[in-house]
């Protein structure tokens, strides 16, 4: 749910790049001491609720299982946040372009507000920005995303996106599930603004949220200011158990212990863990917070660091994770295999035909290319990291299952293989045990 927001969140960025208005305050709580005349009021540090132009759009789904609101305007000024934008460009890059890389940086000076919602099954984010301040026209950015025009009423800008729709308007973006942008350009009665998700004082991005079945609580905010940068999450978890085991996982000793059994180079860094990560449970409640004391340019630094052991983390995640499509993907081929009960194990094309088509990117194959797989009845629907085949020997009681693949598109292959045999008289299919691995990283 959240993830699938955060990257339409991310689409959005690249089209609706601070500026603008100032979101609109909650009014004060009644009863609130207005002063006397002998004692100067204290300034009331009041919440923070999305501007009118949110508020105009706002159509969330009956039921919420997440609600967001975020000053972008206000925390991309910061020192520590720009460290982080240009932590997630690193991280991203190759992945998105130099285009749309040049887009996020150019527009963000141009964003102001974001508010997001969604459940397991819709989504709507609401982005707003000051096109007085953009400096790349929104049909490059675009181009550069590759994106398709599709209809939609009251839209002449309406894009598609992964399933769902992307509306370009003056001054605001819209993203979400089709049924949910559809309410949001159209007369339908607006819903009101939760109450709990406003933004306290020196806060700049709010989170409320619970899983589809309402047995996890969740509470987040950021906070960005010249003397300290915070992000905390309250997360209520279904059992005590669950939340002390939690607790301990991520405790700040046991992880610089973690960081330290990978190598002592993270000594430092372990350091820093200790410094700003805290943890606090309260029964089935955690508190997690990651708090960097000092000013923005000190903050940023320690942001820097914590970003780069991040940036490695999940590199080697994202890495493994396109590893394991080959894994699966060979175990899925070896039990069609068996299924098929063959007379005799065949050699099947590779697909797709050219290597260089999965060579540093995602391949999206056609039911065609799997035409002469009929005979074990496999076929692939899912976009591929890796060029598939089986390489059969000539009396047909053996086969190898080969994935090739080059992650980084450096021209050097990864081979996943995995090995079956055939018993001719019962027709019963081997499978190895063990994919065998050369240089699975590449």
């Amino acid at each position: 749910m959240i993830p699938r927001c955060c990257s339409l969140a991310l689409v959005g960025l690249c089209l609706a790049g601070c500026g603008g208005s100032t979101p609109a305050p909650v009014p004060p709580a009644r009863g609130a001491s207005a002063g006397s005349a002998s004692t100067p009021a204290k300034p009331v540090l009041q919440a923070r609720r999305p501007s009118q132009k949110i508020l105009s759009k706002w159509t969330p789904p009956a039921s919420p299982e997440m609600v967001t609101y975020a000053d972008l305007g206000e925390l991309f000024k910061t020192e520590q946040v720009r460290a982080l934008v240009a932590a997630g460009l690193a991280l991203t890059q190759g992945d998105i372009g130099p285009e749309i890389t040049r887009c996020l940086i150019d527009w963000s000076d141009s964003v102001r507000e974001v508010a997001a919602t969604a459940t397991g099954r819709e989504d709507l984010i609401i982005i707003t920005y000051d096109p007085d301040v953009l400096k790349t026209p929104i049909d490059t950015c675009i181009r550069a995303m590759g994106l398709s025009r599709t209809e939609l009423p009251a839209a002449e800008q309406a894009y598609a996106v992964d399933g769902h729709v992307l509306v370009v308007l003056p001054d605001t973006v819209i993203i979400g599930s089709h049924p949910l942008v559809r309410s949001s350009l159209s007369n339908e009665p607006r819903a009101e603004w939760p109450e709990e998700v406003a933004l306290g004082p020196e806060q700049q991005l709010v989170l409320v949220g619970s899983d589809n079945l309402h047995t996890l609580d969740i509470e987040g905010t950021l906070s960005a200011t010249g003397d300290h940068f915070s992000v905390r999450a309250d997360i209520a978890f279904p059992e005590e158990a669950t939340a002390k085991e939690v607790a301990d996982t991520v405790d700040p000793a046991t992880l610089k212990q973690k960081l330290l059994a990978q190598s002592p180079e993270f000594g430092p860094v372990g350091d820093l863990v200790l410094e700003s990560w805290h943890v606090e449970r309260n029964g089935r409640r955690v508190g997690f917070e990651l708090r960097l004391e000092g000013d923005q340019k000190q903050a940023a630094a320690k942001l820097g660091m914590l970003a780069a052991l991040a940036i490695r983390g999940a590199r080697s995640y994202v890495v493994n994770a396109k590893v394991a499509e080959a894994r699966v993907t060979l175990g899925n081929i070896a039990k069609a295999i068996a299924a098929a009960k063959p007379r005799k194990l065949t050699s099947l094309p590779a697909v797709p035909g050219r290597f260089e088509l999965v060579q540093g990117t995602k391949y999206q194959s056609g039911s065609s290319e799997w035409a002469q797989w009929d005979s074990v009845g496999y076929t692939r629907q899912e976009p591929q990291y890796y060029q598939y085949r089986v390489d059969a020997a000539k009396n047909g009681k053996s086969a190898e299952i080969i994935a090739e693949g080059d992650l980084d598109g450096d021209g050097k292959r990864s081979r996943l293989s995995l090995t079956v045999e055939l018993d001719p008289k019962t027709r019963t299919v081997i499978v190895h045990p063990e994919i065998e691995e050369q240089d699975a990283l590449e």
